[in-house]
């Protein structure tokens, strides 16, 4: 299924369960990180926003990514990593996310925020077109034509 599938919140929910489930009987360190990781994942703002001018649910995406890099986290630190917000750098050329799990659906919505509140710089701009073509390939090429 790709991004923007047709995985809805119920999917999302029954995911959730079941993996909370799978984590609860196990007692390791990184198990009950996981589970403490998803508990502050459900509180965090940015996987709460729920509306687009499209209707699409952005936070079901962002919080089906971010679901599914929790299971392949292999240290607390990566936990760490994933529900940090998300930080660029400059590497010189252009603006990249400072750590790989930084979700471009993620990305896209901080933009989106930020260009509310203020003008985005040249190489803000820059940054928010290529995420927003990686996320709306479709739309991307529709404003271009």
């Amino acid at each position: 299924m790709g991004v923007w599938g047709y995985y809805t919140k119920e999917q999302l929910v029954a995911d959730m369960k079941e993996y909370i489930l799978e984590l609860a009987f196990k007692k390791d360190p990184l198990s009950v990180a996981k589970l403490k990781a998803l508990q502050e994942l459900m509180n965090t703002p940015r996987v709460t926003y729920d509306d687009d001018n499209n209707g699409i649910k952005l936070y079901v995406i962002i919080l089906k990514g971010k679901l599914e890099q929790i299971k392949k986290a292999e240290s607390k630190q990566n936990l760490k990593e994933i529900l940090a917000p998300p930080k660029l750098r400059y590497d010189g050329n252009k603006l990249v996310p400072e750590n790989k799990w930084v979700l471009p659906e993620e990305e896209l919505l901080m933009w989106s925020k930020a260009s509310l509140c203020v003008p985005l710089s040249q190489e803000g701009f820059e940054r928010y077109m290529e995420v927003f073509k990686q996320v709306f390939p479709d739309k991307f090429n529709e404003l271009l034509a």
